[in-house]
Formats: structure tokens, C-alpha cells, sequence
């Protein structure tokens, strides 16, 4: 019997390892074996996305153009939307005798979970495309004298180049899709809006100060509730920002809190609602958000928090408070920042809810 060749076998254990590492945070021990199905099923839909998106990439991006590619990603997310909605809403109930976690929801949810999903793993399969693309060129540079090597540095500058430039690529993908929902679907076409929203100050580009403006940041932090509201309909969600002055800030400090509160957090009973507040008092900043706790296995080291920390003493030493308050119910922070508004020359109200 032929072995299977190395690279598949590493492809299926990965796979394996994440859909376990899935099934042990989001699922209680109870709650593990009947979870399973569900997940699998997930995984392996997710497993056609990142694959077939890599044989896009390599057969049309490449050769052909981008509207080919546009064209073959639309396709693969009606693919994506069509095997999950048929076994989920279809499959599951025939074989298991209960009904799957997407049983109930109108077909607006259900193509905003699923096309969210899929672009998280679309996204992966187009990181893996880059990656073997820099190692095989890095491979062949090797292999050549110095004046080739000298050439091939030169192509290998120019792919890292084309990696950077690639999220905005992706991003107009999405802003393109959004457009084609609008007539049908303005309601997908806004959460889509918010989510190229929140990718783009991602990899918004930092100062010389390793700093971006506090608005983009407060922009993804908007867009990230809109689509939480969004997926969780009749989500508890508290949520004010009163900010005026724009200042450059250390990125992605911010919105962690929130991703993680809505990760960690249950919000969808009155009397677990979920708080988000930012203000701004004169020169001084300060964040507040608090969660009720999910009944999700929670295996989280504290590594984000540690992150966070030595981020705010790389740029903000003895100018900051945090404070988290922890107990088996609920989490919160409260961030205080001593002046961070004082070099700001530009006075405009942003979002006051």
C-alpha cells in the first residue's frame, strides 16, 4: 500500500488538532461528544474552502486576472453556504434526530455566519499561498551563484511587497461583494461594510512610533459590535464612546478587550448584558467593558492580557492604570490613561452614543 506523502499526512493532523483544540474551548465536558458532528462537519466545509481557495489562487490570480478570481471566490462561498445550510438544516436532523445549531435562523443569518466563517479560512489558505510562494522562491535563491542570488533577492523584495499589498486586495474583494449584496441584501452588504471595516485597521500601517490614529481604532472597535449585534440578534449590548480628540495610540490594545468580551461573554439575556464605555475627560482617557461568563470552557493562559500590559509600559509607563477584576460570574477592566489626549491638534466628535 503506497504511504502517503509527508506534506498531506502534516495537513491532516493539523486539521485534526484544530478541530480538538475547537471542540475543547467551545464545548463542556457534557457537551464534548454531542458537539462533535457538528464540528466535524464545520471543519471539513472549511477544509474545501482553504483548499479550493488555493487552487484559485494558483490557477486564476496568477495567470489570469482578477476578475476570474473574484468570480471563482463568489463561487466558492455559494459553495461553502450551500453544503452547510444542506447538512446543517437537512442532513443533521435526519441522522441524529435533533436539530443543528443553525436550525431556526432565516437565510439572512445563516449567509452572514457561514460567509463569515469562510473568509476567516480564506484568508488562512491565502496567508499558506504566500508562504509557499516565499519558500519556494527563498529555495530556488539558494540554488543559484551570486549574481542569481543577487536577482533573486531583488523577486523576493518585490513578493514581500506583494504580501503587504495583498490585504487591501482582499479587502476590495469584499468591498466588491458588499456592492453586489446591496440591492438584495443590504443588510449582509452593512456587516460585510463593517467587517472589511475592521480588517482594514488590522493592517493599517503604523507610525514611525510603532503608533496608529486612536479614530481607526475606535472605528474597528464600532464595527466589531456592529457584528456581533449582528450574528447574536437581540444581543444585550451596552454601548457608549464619547471621544473628541484624535491622538495616535498603540494599536490593537483597544479592541482586544472587546473581541474578548464577546468571545468570553454571554450578552444575549437582559440581566447579562454586556458593557462597553470610552471617554474622554479633558486630557484623560479611560475604557471600561464588563461581561457576564459564558458556560464555554475557558482555557485561556492570560498570555493577551500580558501582551497588553507590556505594550501600555512600552509607550505609556507610569501615565496608565489597568485593573481587572476577575471572579467565577463575570470579568472586567477598567483602563485609565493620564493625558494621552494632551498632543492631539484635532478636535472632532466621533461617536457619542
Amino acid at each position: 500500500m503506497p504511504r502517503l506523502p509527508k506534506t498531506i499526512l502534516w495537513h491532516i493532523v493539523a486539521w485534526i488538532c484544530y478541530t480538538i483544540l475547537t471542540l475543547s474551548v467551545y464545548s463542556d465536558n457534557e457537551g464534548f461528544i454531542a458537539a462533535i458532528p457538528e464540528t466535524v462537519t464545520s471543519y471539513i466545509v472549511a477544509a474545501l474552502v482553504f483548499y479550493s481557495h488555493i487552487i484559485v489562487l494558483r490557477r486564476f490570480l496568477s495567470r489570469q486576472g482578477y476578475l476570474p478570481y473574484v468570480i471563482a471566490l463568489l463561487l466558492i462561498l455559494v459553495m461553502n453556504f450551500g453544503l452547510k445550510y444542506f447538512a446543517f438544516l437537512h442532513v443533521f436532523p435526519a441522522l441524529f434526530n435533533r436539530q443543528s445549531s443553525a436550525q431556526g435562523l432565516s437565510l439572512k443569518p445563516l449567509v452572514t455566519i457561514f460567509s463569515f466563517q469562510a473568509l476567516n479560512f480564506l484568508i488562512f489558505s491565502a496567508g499558506y499561498w504566500f508562504g509557499q510562494k516565499l519558500l519556494a522562491k527563498e529555495k530556488d535563491g539558494r540554488a543559484l551563484d551570486k549574481q542569481e542570488a543577487e536577482k533573486e533577492k531583488l523577486l523576493l523584495e518585490n513578493a514581500a511587497l506583494r504580501a503587504q499589498i495583498n490585504p487591501h486586495f482582499f479587502i476590495n474583494t469584499m468591498e466588491y461583494i458588499r456592492s453586489k449584496a446591496q440591492e438584495n441584501s443590504p443588510e449582509v452588504a452593512d456587516v460585510l461594510a463593517d467587517l472589511s471595516n475592521y480588517f482594514s485597521t488590522c493592517i493599517t500601517e503604523a507610525d514611525e512610533n510603532g503608533k496608529i490614529p486612536l479614530f481607526d481604532e475606535l472605528r474597528a472597535i464600532d464595527s466589531l459590535v456592529n457584528i456581533f449585534v449582528w450574528r447574536y440578534p437581540g444581543a444585550q449590548v451596552e454601548y457608549d464612546i464619547a471621544i473628541c480628540d484624535n491622538v495616535n495610540i498603540t494599536p490593537h490594545v483597544l479592541v482586544a478587550f472587546v473581541e474578548n468580551a464577546f468571545k468570553h461573554g454571554t450578552f444575549m439575556n437582559p440581566e447579562d448584558r454586556l458593557i462597553i464605555s470610552l471617554k474622554q475627560d479633558d486630557d484623560d482617557f479611560s475604557m471600561y467593558v464588563y461581561n457576564k461568563k459564558g458556560n464555554r470552557k475557558d482555557d485561556s493562559t492570560g498570555i493577551g492580557i500580558r501582551y497588553i500590559r507590556s505594550q501600555l509600559d512600552r509607550y505609556y509607563k507610569d501615565e496608565y492604570t489597568l485593573e481587572t477584576n476577575e471572579s467565577h460570574l463575570d470579568y472586567e477592566i477598567k483602563l485609565f490613561i493620564k493625558n494621552l489626549m494632551h498632543e492631539s491638534n484635532e478636535y472632532q466628535m466621533l461617536y457619542h452614543r
